[in-house]
């Protein structure tokens, strides 16, 4: 089992590292993706700008674009000297009107005279980078082809343009280009981490799981072995009277046959107890059984208690500061409650110098019952599952102690039937101390 859960660890690790890795590459990938689809986007929309800037400063060539149409001609004129160009029959289409338009549109702004204004330009992109769903700030800066070779200068966002006979290059900066590309990048990133931890849990859920399910295996195990042997000691007895009374004619001794018939009635009986403890753990944790209530003095519970462990061995203590005589309780839960933790005192005891005691005290919001021992202690790592159904605490070098592993479940049930709280605090080795508080409105 502890072999498969390894191979299963190491798999969902090995997943959760491909999936972490897979997950950086196209990251990666997604942000070379955007930055060369702004890059892109960008230079077209400069570049259309830059054609729109010339073609809203200057009117635009008339012509047709019919193959079977009137040839294209202009005029213009410029200090009184004519300027005509020789009548042709032209075939082009959409695409290449505009580009002639373009074209003619630069010459006759050069022809004009007119400055290239760089503000104007900025307006007319910003205009257009909005209409793509662009909102970053920028810069233009214009220089021509001979400077850029000059300088080395490289920008990939740039647009080209005719100015004053001179091949212009008109580059456009983005500062925080950087942060809008990992933005949009962070955009879909989020879906993609949200399914990585989606995929973690569902990890971490599987392998808590599984672990539960090899813990409640192990109890299970642990709980059959237990029983197994429980039920051994009692089958024995009754089989070995049985068969001394049957085959060995036992019978005809009427006292070996009273002291044969008592002997299988105390282990019956006993079976019986264990047998019904289990039920009533199971319908006090369903809720199905409610406790009748009266009142109870808790000083003749002790001493009846106490007198079963005379011959014990431990040395037995109760210390009574409470102000009432009678609590408002149910007299046999009460009983199975002081029971199930003297026994347990007892038999997790060290051999020199055991000692258990009860402490029966008046508290501001109640009363309370305390079982201490110097026992052998409960290790701090199984303190939070003492109360777990079939949970057993390893006995280290003592003898092995038998039981179901309920009986603190039980105890747990019971005080939780009567509102009551139930508190453990041990140290390894010195021993520990059980506290039951109960509402003050019970006592009398």
């Amino acid at each position: 089992m502890k072999r498969k859960l390894r191979v299963v660890f190491v798999i969902a690790l090995l997943t959760a590292t491909g999936i972490l890795g897979f997950q950086v590459y196209w990251l990666n990938q997604a942000y070379t993706l955007n930055k060369h689809s702004f890059v892109q986007m960008a230079t077209v929309t400069l570049q259309r700008s830059i054609d729109n800037y010339f073609l809203q400063n200057e009117p635009k060539p008339k012509g047709q674009t019919d193959k079977s149409g009137p040839p294209i001609s202009f005029i213009t004129t410029r200090n009184d000297t004519t300027l005509s160009a020789q009548q042709s029959r032209v075939s082009f289409g959409i695409a290449d009107l505009h580009s002639l338009q373009v074209i003619m549109a630069q010459a006759l702004f050069q022809l004009g005279n007119k400055s290239f204004n760089l503000d104007s330009l900025t307006q007319t992109y910003k205009a257009a980078l909005l209409k793509e769903n662009i909102h970053l700030p920028f810069r233009l800066s214009l220089t021509d082809t001979a400077q850029m070779n000059a300088q080395g200068q490289e920008n990939p966002i740039k647009g080209y343009a005719t100015i004053h006979g001179k091949d212009s290059i008109i580059y456009a900066t983005f500062p925080d280009s950087n942060t809008w590309i990992w933005r949009r990048t962070f955009m879909a990133l989020e879906v993609s981490f949200l399914l990585i931890l989606m995929t973690a849990f569902c990890l971490w859920y599987m392998w808590r799981m599984i672990w539960k399910q090899k813990q409640l295996d192990d109890l299970k195990n642990a709980f059959i072995d237990n029983v197994t042997h429980e039920l051994r000691t009692p089958i024995a007895t009754l089989k070995s009277t049985h068969e001394a009374l049957l085959n060995f004619g036992e019978v005809k001794d009427r006292e070996k046959t009273i002291r044969y018939l008592e002997l299988n009635a105390r282990e019956l009986e006993q079976l019986e107890g264990k047998v019904d403890r289990l039920l009533d753990l199971t319908r006090l944790e369903s809720g199905g059984q409610a406790l009748g209530l009266e009142w109870v003095n808790v000083s003749a519970l002790l001493s009846a208690l106490f007198d079963q462990h005379v011959h014990s061995g431990v040395r037995l203590k109760v210390t009574y500061n409470l102000s009432g005589v009678f609590v408002w309780s149910n007299p046999q839960a009460l009983a199975d409650i002081l029971s199930n933790l003297v026994d347990n005192a007892i038999k997790y005891r060290r051999e020199a110098d055991a000692e258990v005691e009860v402490v029966i005290s008046g508290l501001l919001s109640g009363w309370a019952l305390e079982i201490k021992d110097n026992g052998i202690g409960i290790a701090p790592n199984h303190l939070p599952h003492i109360f777990g159904k079939f949970y057993r605490v390893p006995s280290g070098n003592l003898q092995p102690v038998r039981g179901y592993g309920i009986g603190l479940s039980y105890v747990a049930a019971l005080v939780k039937q009567l509102q009551g709280s139930i508190e453990v605090e041990s140290t390894l080795g010195q021993g520990t101390c059980f506290t039951i508080k109960f509402p003050q409105s019970w006592i009398q």
